[in-house]
């Protein structure tokens, strides 16, 4: 899934360069595909890895490289709680990249979903806000 700001010359190399077994498409139902794969390389955006670590998927991240940091520290942050590996962008042609895929597609998927809960036991928080505001506003 390229997004939808990939220009269309791009697309179509890398599409070029797929397998059969490979799709190119430039939007998708993230979370779905998410849901299937084995890891997922992201480069490291708020929804992507929430929904990542939702179905508590290995997230190899290639952060965005420009003045905004937040998705390195995000990046950062996941790797060290083990989560996570990350990969910055000028090391893509470096065995870093190679390290980080070979270490998500052999996670123990249970040992890495039991991994996820210890460090965030819950992805309800949107539930229980509004059960809180319901309460605090004296709504049932």
């Amino acid at each position: 899934v390229t997004g939808p700001f990939m220009p269309a010359e791009q697309q179509a190399v890398l599409q070029a360069r797929a397998t059969t077994t490979c799709r190119v498409m430039s939007q998708a139902d993230n979370f779905q595909l998410m849901a299937a794969a084995d890891a997922v390389v992201s480069m490291g955006g708020y929804n992507s890895v929430c929904e990542a670590l939702a179905v508590a998927r290995p997230l190899v991240i290639v952060p965005r490289a420009t003045h905004k940091l937040e998705q390195q520290i995000r990046a950062e942050t996941l790797a060290a709680r083990g989560l996570a590996r990350w990969v910055h962008p000028r090391d893509l042609a470096g065995p870093r990249l190679v390290e980080a895929l070979r270490w998500a597609v052999g996670c123990d998927r249970r040992a890495h979903a039991e991994r996820v809960r210890e460090v965030i036991p819950a992805f309800d928080g949107a539930a229980r806000l509004v059960a809180y505001l319901a309460r605090w506003l004296g709504g049932d």
